[in-house]
Formats: C-alpha cells, structure tokens, sequence
C-alpha cells in the first residue's frame, strides 16, 4: 500500500508486524507478554502475567473514575456528599440503561470503564452530573427529584 507520509507506513507496518508476531506465540502456546509458557489451554497470558494485567486494569478503572469525578465537581450536586465510593454518575435526562446497553464490554469493569472512557472522549458533556447513590436512587424512585429538594422547598 502506497502511503504519502512515511510516519504511516511506519505505523502500519509496525502493526502489521505485531499482528504476525502475535499469531506466531500464540500457535505456539507461549503467553503474549512474556513468552513463557500460559497456564490454560485458552489463554494468552501466564498466570503472572494475567495477574499483572488485571491489576493495571482496575488502576486504569479508577483513574478514569476519579478523573469524572473530578470534571463534575468531586461531590454529590445535591447534598455535598463527597466520599467517592458513596458516589456516581447520573444522567440528567434519563437513559443510563439504553447508553449501558450500547458501550457494554466484556464484563462488570469493562462496562463502567468504557463509561468513564465514553465521558472523557466526548470531554465531560453537562449531560450528566455526580449524585450519592442515596440522591441518585431518590431521583429514579421519586419522579426525576431528589427528595432532598423536596424538603428544602
């Protein structure tokens, strides 16, 4: 394939290499990473390997939380609640189950990391806001209205 930058045909190539390198190890039985033996018949990775990797993932889920968290003000916009494991992202006008649907990955993490990966590409959109679960749940169960706001007004 002709490319008119030389930066592309580099970049192709290089995934072009990767890719057969790849295919190689794995019909070897080897783990991808560190070309060891993989402990399954059916994975990619060795046992350390796979531990390795699970424990960026979850660093990598938490940063992209933390980094919501922080675009929509760090606490809850009803009540103050600022302890992030009492917190969550809501959406203004409804429809978390439909958008859950379309970014669902391969699992439970993978769902909320595509979430928090989904808000940072479109740069934090006003369309959602950061609620307790408390705040959040009263809003689903009472009309779209915190209950907080009922007994301030």
């Amino acid at each position: 394939m002709p490319y008119k930058d030389p930066k592309d045909q580099k970049r192709h190539m290089n995934v072009y290499y990767q890719k057969r390198f790849y295919e190689k190890v794995k019909k070897q039985g080897l783990c991808i990473r560190c070309y060891k033996e993989p402990q399954g018949a059916e994975t990619l990775f060795c046992e350390a390997c796979r531990i390795k990797a699970r424990e960026y993932q979850k660093q990598y889920s938490k940063k992209l939380r933390n980094a919501a968290y922080s675009a929509y003000g760090g606490k809850c916009l009803c009540c103050g609640e600022s302890n992030p494991l009492l917190l969550t992202i809501d959406h203004v006008n409804g429809g978390g189950t439909q958008e859950r649907k379309q970014l669902n990955g391969s699992g439970k993490n993978s769902v909320n990391r595509n979430f928090y990966l989904h808000l940072k590409k479109l740069g934090y959109p006003p369309d959602y806001q950061l609620l307790c679960f408390n705040c959040n749940m009263g809003r689903a169960r009472n009309g779209g209205v915190c209950p907080h706001k009922e007994l301030t007004n």
